[in-house]
C-alpha cells in the first residue's frame, strides 16, 4: 500500500498564466475596437459624400458588424456596434431616397436605334408592299423572338405593355402665404371738446331759461302740455322741459293742478323767512316719449308751437360730433 505525492503546485507560475491572458485579452479588445472605429470612419465618410455603389458597400459592412460582434464582450465595445447599426441604416434611408424609379432616365429614342441595329433592318423588298404595317416596322422579327426566347422560361405570348415609357417627375408646388393687403377704412373719431364749446352751451342754456321766463311772465298763465309741446319737433320738446325745470327750480315758475289740468304760471322766488315759516319745494320726474308726445299733440289739437322753434344749429347734439376722415 502506497500513496502517490502530489507535485506542489507553483504560485508564481499560475500567477504568470493569468497575467498573460489578460494581456491577450486586452490586445483582442483593442483590435476589436480599432476594426470597429474603422468601419464606423468608413460610414461617416461615406455619409459626407456618398458614392455610386453604396448600396454594394453597406451589405459587406452588415456581414463585417455581424462577424465583429460575435467577440464582443464588454459594454464599450456593444456601443461601438449599435454605432454601426445606427450609420448603416441612415446610409440606406439615403440611398433610397436617391434612387430614381420614375424611368425619367430612360431614353426612347436610343433604345430604338439599337434595337433597329440588332435586328438587322430588312430592305422593304423583303415586306409585302400593300402592308403599312410591315413599311412603318422593317426589322428582322424572327431575330427578335429567338433573343426574346432565351430570357424566358415560359412560352412567349402576346402581351401589351401599360403606361407611357417617359414618364416626367412631378414637381411640388411649394405655397407661400400671402399677407392679406391692409383694408383702408374711413377713421371716425369724435370732435375734442374745447371750453369755448361748453361756454357756447352753457349760454344757450340761459338764454333759453330766460326766454321761456319772459313768454310766462307777459302772456301767462298756460297749459303746461301746450305751452312745451312743439309739433314740429319731438327732440325740442323735451328740450323745453328740461329747461323749464330750472325756472321751478329757481321758484320763477309753478305748476297747479286745477280742476285734472296741469297749469303752468310765473311765481315769486321764496325768501328765506318763507323757508322759515314752512313754505317746501316740490319737483317731480316726468316721461315723456315719442308716442305720449304725439298723443298730446292731437288731444290738445296743437298746430304751432308756443316756444319759438330753434334752428338746428343751435342744438347741442349737432355741435357735439364731427366726422373726420
Amino acid at each position: 500500500m502506497y500513496y502517490e505525492q502530489e507535485e506542489p503546485v507553483d504560485q508564481n507560475t499560475s500567477h504568470d498564466d493569468s497575467n498573460q491572458r489578460q494581456e491577450l485579452e486586452k490586445a483582442k479588445r483593442r483590435e476589436l475596437t480599432i476594426k470597429y472605429r474603422t468601419l464606423i470612419k468608413k460610414y461617416e465618410d461615406l455619409k459626407q459624400a456618398p458614392e455610386e455603389n453604396t448600396f454594394e458597400v453597406l451589405p459587406a459592412g452588415v456581414d463585417e458588424a455581424n462577424t465583429l460582434f460575435a467577440d464582443v464582450k464588454g459594454t464599450y465595445e456593444a456601443s461601438l456596434d449599435s454605432k454601426v447599426l445606427i450609420l448603416t441604416s441612415e446610409l440606406g434611408i439615403k440611398h433610397a431616397q436617391n434612387l430614381r424609379i420614375d424611368g425619367s432616365v430612360f431614353d426612347r429614342n436610343k433604345y430604338f436605334i439599337c434595337l433597329q441595329k440588332y435586328a438587322e433592318a430588312l430592305p422593304f423588298s423583303s415586306y409585302n408592299s400593300s402592308s403599312s404595317r410591315a413599311r412603318a416596322y422593317p426589322v428582322n422579327c424572327n431575330k427578335l423572338g429567338a433573343l426574346a426566347t432565351k430570357a424566358m422560361n415560359r412560352v412567349p405570348t402576346t402581351d401589351f405593355m401599360l403606361g407611357p415609357l417617359n414618364i416626367k417627375s412631378r414637381i411640388r408646388k411649394r405655397m407661400t402665404k400671402v399677407r392679406e393687403a391692409a383694408v383702408v377704412t374711413k377713421v371716425v373719431r369724435p370732435q375734442q371738446v374745447v371750453q369755448s364749446d361748453l361756454n357756447m352751451q352753457e349760454n344757450d342754456t340761459t338764454a333759453n331759461v330766460q326766454m321761456l321766463y319772459s313768454l310766462i311772465e307777459k302772456n301767462g298763465p298756460y297749459k303746461l302740455f301746450e305751452f312745451v309741446i312743439n309739433p314740429y319737433s319731438f327732440g325740442q320738446s323735451v328740450e323745453n322741459l328740461f329747461y323749464l325745470s330750472f325756472l321751478i327750480r329757481d321758484g320763477k315758475a309753478r305748476i297747479t293742478n286745477q280742476n285734472g289740468e296741469l297749469v303752468l304760471d310765473r311765481a315769486t322766488p321764496p325768501t328765506h323767512d318763507d323757508f322759515s315759516s314752512g313754505v317746501q319745494k316740490k319737483q317731480i320726474v316726468m316721461e315723456l316719449d315719442s308716442f305720449v308726445w304725439a298723443k298730446l299733440i292731437k288731444m290738445y289739437k296743437i298746430e304751432s308751437p308756443i316756444i319759438p322753434d330753434r334752428s338746428p344749429t343751435s342744438s347741442i347734439s349737432s355741435t357735439s360730433f364731427q366726422q373726420y376722415c
